[in-house]
């Protein structure tokens, strides 16, 4: 997405009534940490690598049921708004990302990739990089520290309000 900006905003939309029923309905960390700590990072991720990384969290509010509101600043000095919820009874999930700006607007809706497809194609990368000793990459442990440091700058400000 970051190839096409530059991008002036983003807008991040998750909910689904996931911990209404199913199979991770009874996860009690899910009900403890919420959307914001189950399908969070993943929001944040692409927000991060569409926009640039996030250095504050001006706005940040948790309502029930389960409902996250977010406004993220980044570096490039774009903001992005997020709403996230796990218990919302939606069916079907509503997961949404789009950016615009100068590039016009890109968007991202639906998994359009089941899970198994995406896990083999990440043990594709994983042993294409062992093949090719390669021991870096964009997607390190580095970025997950970034990704977990931008969740809890928006537990500080949910606590500073």
């Amino acid at each position: 997405m970051a190839e096409r900006g530059p991008w002036a905003g983003a807008n991040a939309r998750w909910l689904s009534g996931a911990l209404l029923g199913g199979p991770y309905s009874t996860s009690r960390w899910r009900h403890g940490g919420g959307a914001l700590a189950d399908v969070g990072p993943h929001v944040v991720d692409l927000l991060d690598a569409a926009l640039g990384a996030v250095v504050d969290v001006p706005v940040a509010h948790h309502a029930e049921p389960d409902l996250w509101n977010v406004v993220l600043a980044h570096d490039s000095g774009a903001t992005s708004a997020l709403t996230l919820s796990m218990r919302m009874p939606l069916r079907p999930t509503v997961t949404e990302v789009d950016v615009y700006g100068d590039g016009g607007r890109l968007v991202l809706s639906g998994r359009a990739t089941r899970a198994d497809q995406c896990y083999a194609l990440l043990l594709d990368d994983f042993t294409g990089m062992v093949r090719a000793g390669r021991v870096r990459h964009a997607l390190d442990a580095g970025r997950g520290l970034r990704v977990q440091r931008t969740l809890d700058r928006v537990g500080a400000a949910l606590a500073a309000v």
